[in-house]
């Protein structure tokens, strides 16, 4: 089997170098809340993921989010279980289905829940609506989440170095 990779430019891994390849998924195809429910979304998001999980890489990376978990008034971590009444869109749904699907795929696993991203090159996002000026509606009461793309960069080379696995906050 071969596998071709794009992330702006492409690679293809032959079987015996995906056994000794880290793969960093990152990819996923956000869905707009009134958009009409496809089957080409469920398949890019969740299928390529089981396709992915399954094809015997050395470790997965993948980044999840946050949003899989419920909105209730106390802090929770990784070992908080969630329930499939906690998941609040088909975003956190299908994010935590593909969780699902790399944890019982790759025993290296390693998955990153993270909140809104920030830094160059990210796409724009509440954060970068509020520097440069736009005028948004926040309440009083509003929090706003956020890590940086390098602090995450620093965050993986270091998981592994250390040969980290589980799911991280």
């Amino acid at each position: 089997a071969r596998w071709t990779l794009s992330s702006g430019g492409s690679i293809t891994l032959e079987k015996n170098q995906i056994a000794e390849t880290v793969l960093i998924h990152a990819g996923f195809r956000r869905i707009a809340p009134h958009s009409p429910a496809l089957v080409s979304d469920l398949e890019r998001n969740v299928l390529d993921t089981r396709e992915l999980a399954q094809a015997g890489f050395k470790k997965i990376i993948y980044t999840s989010t946050i949003d899989v978990y419920p909105l209730i008034d106390q802090v929770l971590d990784e070992r908080y279980c969630i329930a499939n009444a906690d998941l609040r869109s088909v975003y956190a749904y299908q994010k935590k289905i593909c969780e699902s699907l790399i944890n019982e795929s790759n025993e290296n696993a390693l998955i990153l829940r993270l909140p809104m991203l920030v830094g160059g090159g990210g796409k724009p996002n509440t954060v970068s609506r509020i520097l440069s000026g736009e005028d948004l509606s926040l309440s009083k009461n509003s929090s706003i989440n956020v890590v940086t793309y390098e602090h995450v960069s620093d965050f993986i080379r270091q998981a592994l170095k250390v040969d980290a696995t589980g799911i991280f906050n």
